[in-house]
């Protein structure tokens, strides 16, 4: 769900040829493939021992990714970049 709503903004972004959106959707790509990373190696690693202490990364992630779409969503910036000099509606 979360890689459909950045996705639109990288598709936005680069047909207006910016690069912003494009970076977002790598971060939050990158912070989502902890989510299946991080459990399989850590079991594989470790096995079940401490594995609250390696999982920390997991939530850590979501919350990160959270921020991000707030703050996008507040700034009005979660489907295109912002441009400089550009009209904003308010």
């Amino acid at each position: 769900m979360l890689i459909l709503v950045f996705s639109v903004g990288l598709y936005a972004d680069i047909r207006a040829g910016a690069t912003e959106g494009v970076l977002r959707f790598m971060l939050v790509l990158g912070l989502l493939s902890i989510l299946i990373g991080v459990p399989i190696v850590s079991v594989i690693g470790d096995g079940t021992a401490d594995l609250a202490k390696h999982m920390f990364l997991a939530p850590m992630s979501l919350e990160i990714i959270l921020v991000i779409l707030v703050a996008d969503a507040l700034n009005g910036r979660l489907w295109h970049a912002y441009r400089e000099g550009a009209e904003q509606d308010v």
